[in-house]
Parts: C-alpha cells; sequence; structure tokens
C-alpha cells in the first residue's frame, strides 16, 4: 500500500468522511419531533391524545395558548406573570436528547436548532482534525478505510439511540405523568443505558428500552442498572417465559407483585404448565434474576384486595366477601386471616419493574382457577 504524502488528497478523505459523519450527528428530524412533542405535554401546551382543546385545566391547553393568553389578559386588563421554568421531565428529556444523540449541551435544550448546516461544520472539522492526528502517515486506502468503519459503526449506533430516544418520548405523549418528578435523570444511569442501547438489535428490544427511557424520564429511580442490563441479556426464550409469567402476576403494591397459586396446587409439581410455566421455566426465571428461588412463598394477601382494584395480568380485578361467608367475615381481623398464609411465586425488585413494560394479557383459565381458589376462602374474584 502507498504511504501517505498527499496531504491534499488526504485532506479529502478525511473531510469526505467527517461530512457523513456530522450529517449523522445531525439529530434525527422523528426523534426531535418526538422529544419536541412530549416537552409540549409537559409545558401544558398541548392536551393529550383525543382530549379536547381546552378543559377548564389551565396546565392541559394546546397550541391555542397565546391567544386564550391575550383573551385573559384583556378580561383583567393587567399581563398574566411568566411561564414557569422548565420542569425536571422537561430537563430529563433535553438530557437524554443531549447524551444519546450526541447533541452539544446548549443543543439538547432546543431541539429546533439541532442539526444546523453551521454545526455539522463544526463536527465535520473537529472529526477530521482528530483522525489526521491518529494517522499521521497512513496511507489514503488506511484512512479511507478507518473513516468508513468509523462511520458506519456511529451511524448504525446513533441509529438504535434514535429509535429508542423516538419510542420515549412517543410513550410519553401517550401517557404522560399526572405528577411532574423532583429529580433528574442520574448521569451514570445514563450513561450505562446508552451503552446497553448501542448493542441492541431487535426492534422489540428498541421498544422494551424505549419504554424504559420513558419510565426514567418520568420518574427517575424506576429502573436500576441491574435491571437494564438483565433486560438486555434476556434472550428470546426468557423473554417469552416473563410475559407468561406478568400475564398470571397480581399487583397489590409496588412490593407486593406474586403469581399466586391459591387453587393451582404445588409449582414443584409442575401445576402452572398450563399456563406456560412448567417447573424447568421458573428455573430460568431464577437464573435470570426475575422471581425468588423460593417457589412457593406463603405471604398474607394484603387486605387492599378486598373492595379495591387490584392489577391481574393488565385487567383490574378485585375481591368481594362471599354472600355466603359475609358474617362470618365481617370484620377486618377476621378477613385478614382468611387472606394468610397465600402461596405463589414472587418477582425480585428487577422482575417488578420489567413487569411494568411488559405487554399483558388476560389468561382466562389461570383466572378460573384463581377464583376457586379465592371462594374456597370465602372471596369473590371479580373484575373491578
Amino acid at each position: 500500500m502507498a504511504e501517505r504524502n498527499d496531504t491534499a488528497a488526504n485532506h479529502t478523505v478525511l473531510s469526505s468522511g467527517a461530512g457523513h459523519y456530522g450529517a449523522a450527528a445531525g439529530a434525527s428530524t422523528d426523534a426531535l419531533g418526538a422529544c419536541g412533542q412530549a416537552k409540549l405535554i409537559y409545558t401544558g401546551r398541548l392536551t393529550r391524545p383525543n382530549a379536547r382543546w381546552y378543559d377548564g385545566n389551565m396546565s392541559k391547553q394546546t397550541h391555542e395558548i397565546p391567544t386564550l393568553r391575550k383573551v385573559i389578559e384583556g378580561a383583567l386588563g393587567a399581563q398574566l406573570p411568566p411561564f414557569p421554568g422548565p420542569s425536571f421531565g422537561v430537563k430529563n428529556l433535553d438530557k437524554v436528547c443531549a447524551a444519546l444523540l450526541d447533541l452539544p449541551a446548549h443543543v439538547g435544550k432546543n431541539a429546533a436548532t439541532a442539526g444546523t448546516p453551521e454545526q455539522g461544520e463544526k463536527l465535520s472539522s473537529i472529526f477530521a482534525d482528530a483522525v489526521g492526528r491518529q494517522l499521521t502517515g497512513a496511507s489514503i486506502e488506511k484512512i479511507s478505510a478507518v473513516v468508513d468503519g468509523l462511520v458506519a459503526d456511529y451511524i448504525e449506533k446513533r441509529n438504535r439511540r434514535t429509535r429508542v430516544v423516538e419510542i420515549a418520548a412517543q410513550e410519553i405523549t401517550q401517557s404522560p405523568p399526572s405528577t411532574d418528578t423532583n429529580a433528574l435523570i442520574d448521569d451514570d444511569w445514563l450513561a450505562f443505558f446508552k451503552g446497553k442501547v448501542d448493542q441492541l438489535g431487535s426492534d422489540e428490544a428498541k421498544l422494551l428500552f424505549g419504554k424504559v427511557l420513558a419510565g426514567e424520564i418520568k420518574q427517575p429511580g424506576s429502573f436500576s442498572k441491574r435491571s437494564i442490563g438483565i433486560l438486555a441479556e434476556m434472550g428470546p426464550v426468557v423473554g417469552r417465559l416473563f410475559d407468561a409469567l406478568c400475564n398470571i402476576s397480581t399487583v397489590i403494591s409496588k412490593q407486593h407483585v406474586r403469581v399466586v397459586t391459591l387453587g393451582m396446587g404445588d409449582v414443584g409439581e409442575n401445576s402452572l404448565e398450563d399456563f406456560g410455566l412448567p417447573f424447568e421455566a421458573l428455573n430460568h426465571l431464577i437464573d435470570a434474576g426475575l422471581i425468588f428461588s423460593e417457589y412457593d412463598t406463603f405471604v398474607g394477601m394484603p387486605l387492599a384486595a378486598v373492595g379495591q382494584p387490584f392489577d391481574l395480568g393488565g385487567t383490574y380485578y378485585r375481591l368481594d366477601v362471599t354472600k355466603t361467608k359475609e358474617n362470618e367475615l365481617q370484620t377486618d381481623e377476621k378477613r385478614t386471616a382468611a387472606l394468610a398464609a397465600v402461596p405463589g411465586v414472587t418477582l425480585s425488585a428487577t422482575g417488578r419493574e420489567l413487569r411494568t413494560i411488559a405487554a399483558k394479557k388476560t389468561v382466562h383459565a389461570y383466572v378460573e382457577k384463581l377464583a376457586q381458589g379465592f371462594a374456597e376462602r370465602g372471596f369473590d374474584l371479580r373484575m373491578a
């Protein structure tokens, strides 16, 4: 291979590669557009999807706010105070865009200015200078190969991040938080998350990571780095088993998330096999850190399940005292005793966190068996 001796020719190669790099570094229009819409949701300048343009709540106005503001100011005969500063949710969106889309911090704060020609030129120049320093004396062919490899690798990783950011923004737009968070996303968490996103391959994985990111933006601390790592390493087999687990899982409180096996029989004897969870499947879920190693734990069912809705496989149910047991189970003490030592499989902290992003569906055969088990204790299981 010819050694590098033509500075102008090599500069052309570097500039060409840097141009592609700069173009790739320009933020994705779709992702930033989705983030912008999510930010408007946070600041109260759009209604939620399918909501009226104004419903009496000033925090849910649409893009027609300026007109409404003028009307109110005219009626009052005075100017309204300025809008408050950006919420933590908006700051988290900006922080995510800056980190995952490799935008300068000042650009991340204003998505509308991202990806301008001037920024692309600066990025191109910086990239060319960096490559030039590292490949001094190399041939044109070597420089071309290095630049092509760097650009291809970067674009591939950045496309993954862009898609995850876009999904997260869409999730927030479709399901905005009822209240704003009071914390910022942790820098170490974001760096760890970014590294895992760079390794994603399937669309399903990107969807799940997008949901995780949306949850973390809305409430930092919702997902631990351990959960992110387990999700990244979760193969399709364990993923399907975890889906089956979530479909028959019950959530009474944040700490009480279990697969209740009342009326099912011994888990160790494949009592959950009909629902996609044979004994060996539970071993896989234990190895993945998604459930506790004790297959059958006996825990008292919180009294909150009686008369109050709780999540069972994504559908809300409640327990009511049967008519035949009304006299026998009149007091809270007696109801608590009737719900003591309920057998079940308990989800780990990671399992509880990842359950929130799982797509769940009702398994009617399981619900029927569970209803029989509760009936034996004097309770009716019915949809809330």
